[in-house]
């Protein structure tokens, strides 16, 4: 009887060693950890490109997709806070995304602000300014810079052949046409009078005309400049 005890012992506990084996793994042991960040995409341009003091854009979109959410496109977070649109240069914006796992994804596009008046700023060179009144004509080299404060905005470096060099602002609008101020100083008691000007040309070669007028306290002059480069 103590042997037939013993064998049912062992057998029992064969028998449960050979079900412990065939246990079922825990899934939460096996499946692998999620560590690969979400992946952002941006639609439109890499680069945007607004106007000085406007900031006026719309956002062109994008899509945040995940290996194990999906779509988390409404998860994604973006700001503009970086961008100064009262001074030119470029801003990051970056656009972030966390899956449920906590990894983390990021995207950056970049937000160039510009001065409209930009395409005329360089060097000129030879530039053909004509005494409509007494009929002749001298030539100078001079260069153009933007404002990187005021849109459209832009100052020229050795204005009009007046013996030294004189500095004044002008105003370019979007239809053509560029402004100088009157009254501007322009040295050995020349003031300058009305002026108009139109660009005729806002790509390579860049060319525009300069109409003005100055007073040397006696009498008026008008010229005629020619820029292009």
């Amino acid at each position: 009887m103590k042997i037939i005890l013993n064998i049912i012992l062992i057998a029992f506990a064969t028998i449960a060693i050979i079900l412990s084996g065939c246990k079922k793994p825990d899934s939460a042991s096996t499946t692998p950890k999620d560590t690969t960040p979400p992946v952002i995409t941006l639609l439109g341009a890499d680069t945007l490109y607004v106007s000085l003091n406007s900031l006026l854009y719309t956002e062109p979109g994008f899509t945040a997709t995940d290996n194990v959410d999906g779509n988390i496109t409404n998860k994604v977070t973006w700001s503009t806070a970086a961008v100064n649109k009262d001074l030119t240069g470029s801003y990051p914006i970056v656009y972030t995304v966390y899956d449920k796992a906590g990894n983390k994804g990021t995207a950056t596009r970049i937000m160039t602000i510009v001065n409209d008046a930009a395409f005329l700023c360089g060097n000129y060179v030879n530039i053909r300014d004509s005494d409509e009144i007494n009929n002749t004509v001298v030539v100078y080299n001079a260069t153009v810079t933007y404002s990187t404060i005021q849109n459209n905005y832009f100052n020229i470096n050795n204005f009009g052949d007046f013996g030294t060099v004189i500095n004044i602002t002008g105003q370019y609008d979007s239809l053509g046409g560029v402004i100088f101020l009157s009254g501007n100083n322009l040295g050995g008691g020349n003031t300058l009078g009305a002026s108009s000007s139109s660009v005729t040309s806002i790509s390579n070669p860049v060319n525009w005309t300069c109409d003005y007028y100055y007073n040397n306290g006696i009498n008026s002059y008008h010229h005629l400049a020619t820029y292009r480069k």
